[in-house]
């Protein structure tokens, strides 16, 4: 438990119970090592523990980054294909991971999934019109 300056009542506090677990706290804009936390012992997927920005779906991830550098993120299955729909390439095919070097105040957008897939919406042109529009 930590206390509320000056208050003496908590301000942030974990209690586990046999079938569960609640968080509480009063404490405004908790930094996001302490979210990450109750997210990883909830049981939560974590794709990074980088703190950069991140957008996840069924077929598209998303990353923007101040700093830039090496970045290991963690998909929750195996893809067949990892997509950069901002380049143009390929990253990596039948892989859980997306290794990559990403420069600073960036932002990538990944098409994650089936190859087939990915194939019929590069000929409609669909990816290409949806990378442009952001």
């Amino acid at each position: 438990i930590v206390y509320a300056e000056g208050r003496c009542r908590p301000g942030f506090g974990v209690k586990t119970f046999p079938e569960w677990t609640t968080v509480y706290s009063a404490v405004p804009n908790l930094p996001a090592p302490v979210l990450r936390g109750i997210a990883r012992a909830a049981g939560v997927h974590l794709y990074s523990e980088a703190g950069d920005v991140l957008f996840a779906s069924r077929r598209l991830f998303g990353v923007h980054t101040v700093s830039g550098g090496r970045r290991s993120f963690a998909l929750p299955h195996t893809v067949e294909i990892v997509y950069d729909l901002f380049e143009r390439r390929q990253i990596a095919e039948n892989t859980a991971r997306i290794e990559t070097l990403l420069p600073p105040r960036s932002t990538t957008l990944y098409y994650t999934g089936d190859a087939r897939r990915l194939s019929a919406l590069l000929s409609a042109g669909k990816l290409e019109r949806a990378a442009h529009r952001t």
